[in-house]
């Protein structure tokens, strides 16, 4: 059954016609039955939380708070101190302990040092005991391979040496030990066992200097040979030779040195200078400071030295002024080297203390538990 709907027409207007709707059988007219609002679901009421606790709550994040500020702190103080503070006011690392055996197995007599003069025997320097050198702290030996020169400029190396160093570096290398190598022309000294300069005749009218040269190449083959861990081409060369000439040879050899000693070249028995800029590794002697003067110079000296310089400086001999340890009491021995700890420490790569013998010891016993607690103070 369908409902009629009747159209009238009037002009241009169309009036609003409601459409013809056809309903089926059975179908119920939705469009004719008001509508109700949706209704929201009912869900089943929740349990009412306890309470809250917020001054419990309030302490734990205050005291997590605090935890998080003393990390930051204590790592921002970390990496200010291992990071941004500037090199030169980090103390230096000490990477050597050792002695300076000088010329080990030979010493020259009479006092002229000329080789048809010379007598030779092998020296025993107290810590040629690797066992006693291990016990003491010493990790390092510092060995003079000394040359002879006569006034026809002639360089020679004394009999037995080669094979006596051969024979020391390998025992050393087997303990665990390491080698600072020095080229060196021993030492002319006068009556008084003083060191004086070669004769300037012997300098200026033979070759001895560019045979000396030759002698340090030979001397560097050597120790690359043997893996010795550090060389130097002299020692105390201005002693020998005069300033002037020292400088000299020691600028013009480094380039050759380069060429056969991978190992580190640090240059004995000098202080760092703007003519010896070749070199980045100094060891210079050292006498122990006596007084807070000599003291304080030193330090004064070691800090010039050092000062916005890419260096690196040991004390390459350390020694007590004289040619003898033994007249002097062990306890004014003990209280010089506290004075050097001092001076030294945190300042250097190294420092390594003057172990020469005569014939005879010239340590007091008590020499070796003295330089134990010194190395000890420097770990």
């Amino acid at each position: 059954m369908s409902k009629s709907v009747k159209i009238k027409l009037m002009g241009n207007n169309i009036p609003q016609v409601p459409v013809t709707q056809k309903v089926q059988p059975g179908v119920k007219d939705v469009s004719q039955t008001p509508q109700k609002p949706p209704v929201a679901p009912q869900t089943p009421s929740s349990p009412t939380p306890p309470p809250n606790k917020p001054k419990k709550r309030l302490t734990l994040k205050i005291l997590i708070i605090l935890i998080v500020l003393v990390s930051l702190g204590i790592g921002g103080f970390f990496i200010y101190k291992n990071i941004f503070v500037p090199e030169k006011d980090k103390p230096v690392e000490v990477q050597y302990k050792g002695v300076w055996m000088a010329l080990l197995g030979v010493t020259l007599l009479p006092s002229d040092y000329l080789p048809e003069e010379m007598e030779f025997f092998i020296r025993e320097p107290i810590f040629s005991d690797l066992d006693k050198a291990e016990e003491a702290g010493i990790d390092t030996f510092a060995i003079g391979m000394g040359y002879w020169a006569n006034e026809q400029g002639e360089v020679s190396m004394p009999p037995k040496i080669e094979e006596l160093l051969v024979s020391f570096i390998e025992n050393a290398h087997a303990k665990g030990f390491k080698i600072w190598l020095i080229a060196e022309l021993a030492h002319p000294v006068d009556e008084g066992g003083n060191p004086r300069v070669i004769p300037e005749e012997w300098l200026d009218n033979t070759d001895l200097i560019e045979n000396f040269k030759d002698a340090i190449i030979e001397t560097a083959i050597f120790a690359e040979e043997h893996d010795v861990e550090m060389f130097s081409p002299a020692n105390e060369m201005h002693v020998n030779i005069g300033g002037e000439r020292s400088r000299k040879v020691l600028v013009e050899i480094k380039p050759r040195i380069d060429v056969v000693y991978g190992g580190k070249i640090c240059l004995k028995g000098e202080w760092p200078g703007d003519q010896l800029s070749e070199y980045s590794c100094f060891g210079p002697t050292v006498k122990i400071p006596r007084n807070e003067q000599e003291k304080q110079n030193l330090i004064n000296k070691i800090e010039r030295s050092t000062k916005d310089k890419n260096i690196e400086l040991m004390i390459g001999e350390l020694y007590e002024g004289g040619s003898s340890w033994q007249d002097i009491p062990p306890e004014e021995i003990k209280r010089n080297f506290e004075t050097a700890l001092e001076v030294v420490e945190g300042k250097v790569n190294g420092v390594f203390i003057l172990d020469i013998t005569r014939p005879t010891p010239l340590f007091p016993e008590s020499f070796e538990k003295t330089i134990k607690e010194f190395y000890l103070e420097l770990e």
